[in-house]
């Protein structure tokens, strides 16, 4: 949200390339996930947040469409047939979307920042990289936080070394990353705007691989079953703020 003032922030150098791309991520994803809080989604009505929204809705251009924010909500059309000659007909109507691809690779350069930061060496004036993949495990929004998945991963790292514990602009981006006790393996996490977060591992395949094995899958109900043609719903289960410890350490002191 721009408000900086006063706050901590994280600047690295970067190449003019690698800079503006970067840029042009934050560009609509922050649009969009501000535009949450203009949309009457559960807990996600500060004012701030809603005005802010409004300005960068006219200004900030949605990747998935190709058009301003304020301008991308998404709407779907459909229809399946019933029993005999019955058909049923329905429309829903949803805020704007993000590009998953896009916001996985945001999560990245942002935890390559911080990763860089924790390592840095004032002999040699270098930070490192980790070795290994980067793996992103799943995003949702504020509604949602509070599904199995979200929980199992939360209560997984708690106890384990935390390297970062972040909360800056006012709330309005916190980021996590901890290490697992013994293998070369951390578990990170990312909230934007207060509403939207992604959570994952990075570091080596194998023990990232049995971590993300051991979360509960999530599961849909289903509706309509066609060969060509499928209708499935999950509900959002929220998460009460005594339950969140995603950003606290195992002593429950948020830093």
């Amino acid at each position: 949200m721009g408000t900086l003032n006063k706050n901590w922030n994280l600047i690295l150098w970067a190449c003019q390339k690698c800079n503006r791309r970067k840029s042009d991520f934050e560009d609509d994803i922050s649009a969009i996930s501000m535009h949450l809080h203009t949309v009457g989604l559960p807990s996600m009505s500060d004012l701030g947040a809603q005005t802010e929204a409004s300005r960068r809705s006219l200004k900030s251009v949605s990747r998935k469409t190709g058009k301003v924010i304020a301008a991308s909500n998404v709407e779907l059309h459909g229809s399946a047939r019933l029993v005999g000659n019955a058909e049923l007909t329905f429309r829903f109507n949803g805020p704007p979307q993000f590009d998953n691809e896009r916001v996985r690779e945001l999560a990245r350069l942002q935890m390559m920042a911080f990763f860089y930061f924790l390592t840095y060496d004032k002999t040699t004036k270098l930070g490192q990289v980790w070795k290994g993949g980067f793996y992103p495990v799943h995003s949702t929004i504020k509604s949602d936080w509070g599904n199995p998945l979200h929980r199992s991963f939360m209560s997984q790292c708690r106890h384990w070394d935390y390297r970062l514990i972040l909360s800056t602009a006012g709330g309005y981006f916190r980021a996590m990353i901890r290490k697992h006790p013994v293998q070369e393996c951390w578990s990170w996490a990312i909230e934007w705007n207060q509403c939207y977060r992604i959570v994952g591992y990075f570091g080596d395949p194998e023990p990232a691989r049995k971590l993300a094995a051991e979360l509960p899958p999530l599961r849909a109900q289903s509706i309509l079953e066609a060969p060509n043609n499928w209708i499935r719903y999950s509900v959002d289960q929220p998460l009460a703020e005594d339950d969140d410890i995603l950003f606290i350490d195992s002593n429950s002191d948020e830093t």
